[in-house]
Formats: structure tokens, C-alpha cells, sequence
């Protein structure tokens, strides 16, 4: 797909602006086009823009050439708020050589490690003892938060956000967003709920 610089940031400001608002009903998925759309739009007014801009030239000639896939960069870009509580500007991922390391944590062999991880976890909870006290539990079971053993695992950085997202997506728990009372759970949750759409040939580089 083609992209340009301008079109890069606006997207990714958008994703920031619509997981940074502070009312719950404002975290609307279906809303990010058009956030995207007004951050380009201003952009021409913005000064010294080209010192906003400059972590994303690379990048975006990357995705423009297929050699990069827009939702990695979308992935990478939500996965680090997720780690960090922070939205990156994108300065430690600016080249091509920067953005595949950093994305180690992504890769194919890292999600086979992370599902490994979520089986022995799982088995943990689930020994012989535990079924015979009736202290076994799912990883997937949902706490009244809307939170589970699979989250606990996510924001410790030991599982990423898309193996999250996977199981999401899969149906192994539904969230009832209605039951959130914490914005930040609801944020990542929703995060967690728009990554669960990517497919793995669209983040896997």
C-alpha cells in the first residue's frame, strides 16, 4: 500500500488522541478515520512540521514499498503504550534496522514462546492438586474488572499485545465493556479489541 509521511502520523497521532480520552464513551474504534483525518487537515498549520514528521519518512517509504506492513507499525506503536504507559514519537524506531529490532517481541518464533508460556501458565492453574481442592481455574476466566490471568501477563511484558489480541479474537473470553469502571483496563482492553481485527500475515515482518 502507499503512504505518505503526513498520512503516517496523522494515523498514528489518531490512534493516540482516541486511547488518551478520558471519558469511555469517547474510546469509539469507529472514530479513528476520522480523528486521523482532522490531525492531516491541521498538519499544514502546524509550524516547524518537519521536525514532527522526520521519524516517520522512513518508515512510511517502508510501507510504501512493501517491505514494512502498516499494521506492524500500528501494532509496535500500541504495544509499546501498553508496555510503557507511554505513546512512543517513534524516534527509537525511525530506520529500518531500529523498527525490526525493536519488533523482536512480535516476531513469529516470540509468539510461539509467548502461546508456550500461556500453556504452562495454564497447567499451572490447573495441577492435579487444584482439581482435587476445586482451586483450578481458566486463564481466560474473567475477573468482575473484566481483567484475567492472560491480561496480568500482558501489562508485565510478558506476553504481547497481539497474542493477547489473538486469544481475544478467538472467543477464549468476551469483555463486557459496561462492567469497567477503571479507564485504564477500558483503554487497553479497547486496544486489545482493535488489534484483535489485524490478521497475523498483516503484522508478521
Amino acid at each position: 500500500m502507499k503512504i505518505t509521511t503526513e498520512q503516517l502520523y496523522s494515523r498514528l497521532a489518531g490512534l493516540q488522541k482516541l486511547f488518551s480520552y478520558k471519558r469511555q464513551s469517547k474510546i469509539d474504534i469507529a472514530n479513528i478515520a476520522a480523528i486521523s483525518k482532522q490531525i492531516y487537515v491541521a498538519l499544514k498549520f502546524r509550524p516547524r512540521v518537519e521536525f514532527i514528521l522526520r521519524n516517520y519518512v522512513e518508515l512510511a517509504s517502508l510501507i510504501s514499498s512493501d517491505k514494512l506492513k502498516l499494521h506492524a507499525v500500528d501494532l509496535y506503536f500500541l504495544g509499546t503504550y501498553v508496555k510503557t504507559g507511554k505513546f512512543s514519537n517513534m524516534s527509537e524506531v525511525s530506520t529500518e534496522a531500529d523498527f525490526r529490532q525493536a519488533y523482536e517481541f512480535y516476531s513469529a518464533n516470540e509468539i510461539t514462546r509467548q502461546v508456550q508460556l500461556i500453556k504452562e501458565k495454564s497447567e499451572s492453574l490447573n495441577t492435579s492438586f487444584a482439581k482435587f481442592t476445586k482451586t483450578n481455574k481458566s486463564i481466560f476466566e474473567l475477573r468482575e474488572n473484566q481483567t484475567n490471568e492472560l491480561y496480568d501477563m500482558l501489562v508485565a511484558g510478558k506476553i504481547n499485545l497481539y497474542v493477547f489480541a489473538y486469544f481475544l479474537s478467538q472467543g477464549k473470553f468476551k469483555i463486557d465493556f459496561s462492567k469497567i469502571h477503571d479507564i485504564e483496563i477500558f483503554r487497553i482492553l479497547k486496544i486489545a479489541d482493535y488489534v484483535s481485527r489485524f490478521e497475523i500475515t498483516d503484522i508478521l515482518i
